[in-house]
């Protein structure tokens, strides 16, 4: 089971079912940042999950240098959940 609270900011929350690769749910919001459906928690048929409330990002200083930049949170995340089984995967 994942909890998420972001609904204070997002009033149009959604909910989706993908089936590319691993099966994967997500919640989320529409239209954000230029993407149609813009997840903010994820769970794939694995239990691998994420809320990017949880993350760091590079706006809260907490990325460490000499990584690769993701260009798209949201897509970076989705295909984590899409490929890979364990959070050693992922």
């Amino acid at each position: 089971m994942l909890g998420s609270n972001y609904d204070a900011w997002f009033i149009e929350p959604r909910i989706g079912f993908e089936t590319d690769g691993y099966g994967a749910v997500f919640t989320g919001v529409n239209k954000f940042n230029g993407i149609e459906f813009y997840p903010q928690s994820g769970m794939n048929e694995f239990g691998l999950a994420f809320t990017v409330l949880a993350m760091a990002t590079p706006e809260n200083g907490q990325v460490k240098l000499g990584k690769k930049r993701i260009d798209s949170r949201a897509n970076y995340l989705k295909n984590i959940l899409h490929s890979c089984k364990t959070v050693e995967e992922a």
